[in-house]
């Protein structure tokens, strides 16, 4: 068996967070090697629920321009990386905005 890792929770008690695997155990964990390889959800995923895409959806088909035939790409941007000068949100909006113009019913979600 691993080594217990514990830490003191807001009540001051110590708790068990989690156990260090041997290396023989790590070794021998075919079910966690495989896990790792599964698509985790992302932020957007695991708090944006289905309903409230589709609700959106409706309502823009409905109110402002219909949606048949259309498609929509999601750009995930994440704007942590240090470098460089300016917004990467805003040239990623820019240039999603000249790619719409050169292909009708294609939009970009950044």
């Amino acid at each position: 068996m691993g080594t217990k890792i514990v830490q003191h929770n807001i009540f001051g008690e110590m708790e068990e967070i989690r156990t260090k695997k041997t290396r023989k155990e790590v070794f021998e964990d075919y079910d966690g090697f495989v896990n790792k390889f599964k698509p985790k959800l992302t932020t957007d995923d695991c708090y944006t629920p289905q309903y409230v895409y589709d609700v959106i959806r409706d309502l823009v088909d409905e109110n402002v321009i219909p949606l048949e035939g259309k498609r929509v790409v999601r750009i995930w941007n994440v704007d942590t990386f240090e470098g460089g000068k300016g917004s990467r949100t805003s040239f990623l909006k820019k240039i999603a905005r000249r790619v719409e113009k050169k292909n009708a019913g294609v939009y970009y979600m950044i």
